[in-house]
């Protein structure tokens, strides 16, 4: 919520800021992880399998969205930034991040039928 103010109300958020954020994420979701013996149960059948796969695909997509801030970051032009440009276009300069993008959401989106389709057959 607060990025959401920060972009359309305030215009003075950063990608700095979603890459802080992501790092933050990705750290906070292992390391408790890690202390609620998530990671070291066994995951490899049943519904702690569908669970391992989601924490996965948390983490993988936060990882994206990382790497696409990045990206957009040493991407947008001086100009973009202080007209407070927060989304890539169909501009030529842009085609590499929305490949990647749409990649990332064809796998992700498949991540998630595999796991409804585990947690039908468990149920």
């Amino acid at each position: 919520m607060l990025e959401l103010f920060m972009i359309y109300r305030w215009y003075n958020w950063s990608p700095a800021y979603g890459i802080s954020h992501d790092i933050f994420h990705i750290f906070l979701f292992t390391s408790a992880g890690l202390v609620s013996g998530f990671w070291s149960s066994s995951l490899t059948e049943g519904f702690n399998l569908v669970c391992l796969l989601f924490g996965l695909s948390i983490i993988f997509s936060t990882i994206a969205e990382l790497s696409f801030a990045f990206l957009f970051m040493r991407t947008r032009s001086r100009e973009e930034e202080k007209d407070n440009v927060y989304f890539a276009s169909e501009d030529p300069k842009w085609i590499f991040i929305n490949r990647l993008t749409g990649t990332v959401l064809f796998v992700l989106f498949f991540g998630l039928l595999a796991q409804s389709i585990l947690t039908l057959e468990i149920f």
